[in-house]
């Protein structure tokens, strides 16, 4: 059964191989059939597609800026810029129409600078998040219509597709979203001839993480 697992049944496959567009040079992208070990005897068994990628630190940048721009950290930089801008226009203003504003126009300085600070804070944050979420392993990933299994062996674990799991999609990533963890998929390691079918199954078997 292990051996029937791992190896693309290209037997019963025919259609597939003669259909699938030449491979590209992605990087480190493998890409092959695997059939579904784990489901029953008494079960249809389902042809999944397994590939596996090294995440790259610009990938995972954008999965979390993505998280960022729909939650609540970028209401609260809002809010705070919203803050320090109308604070810096109130001591631009006396200090350019009231006699020794010096002071309010030190102010507005200081209120711009904190300002600029909440610009830039999310965005360092988040370079630091990345850069320490890049550990340099392949990752593994197998696609089936009824769950995504990550690696392999005894630390494999897997995301069932059945309306509980979470998914954000966009030109660079795909984001899955469980209780507690988060996958990211570069879009650059699915190829084109399995990419319809592939999202078909993640946006069939999750909901949307931002609406």
């Amino acid at each position: 059964m292990d051996d029937y697992r791992t190896q693309p049944n290209l037997a019963e496959q025919p259609e597939l191989e003669e259909s699938a567009e030449p491979p590209q040079n992605r990087g480190s992208v493998k890409l092959n059939l695997v059939a579904d070990e784990d489901a029953a005897e008494y079960e249809e068994q389902h042809m999944g597609v397994r590939f596996s990628f090294v995440l790259q630190e610009d990938e995972a940048y954008e999965a979390l800026r993505r998280e960022d721009a729909h939650g609540p950290v970028r209401k609260k930089m809002l809010r705070r810029l919203g803050i320090m801008g109308s604070l810096t226009v109130i001591f631009l203003f006396l200090g350019l129409f009231l006699p020794q504003g010096e002071g309010y126009l030190k102010s507005s300085v200081l209120c711009a600078t904190v300002a600029l600070l909440v610009c830039i804070a999310p965005t360092m944050s988040r370079k630091g998040l990345a850069k320490r979420a890049i550990t340099g392993q392949e990752v593994s990933i197998a696609v089936y219509p009824d769950e995504v299994e990550i690696g392999e062996g005894d630390g494999a674990w897997n995301i069932p597709m059945d309306g509980t799991a979470k998914l954000d999609l966009s030109a660079k990533v795909i984001a899955l979203y469980t209780d507690d963890k988060i996958l990211v998929i570069p879009q650059r390691c699915i190829e084109p001839a399995i990419r319809a079918d592939v999202l078909a199954i993640l946006t069939a078997g999750t909901r949307r993480r931002f609406s």
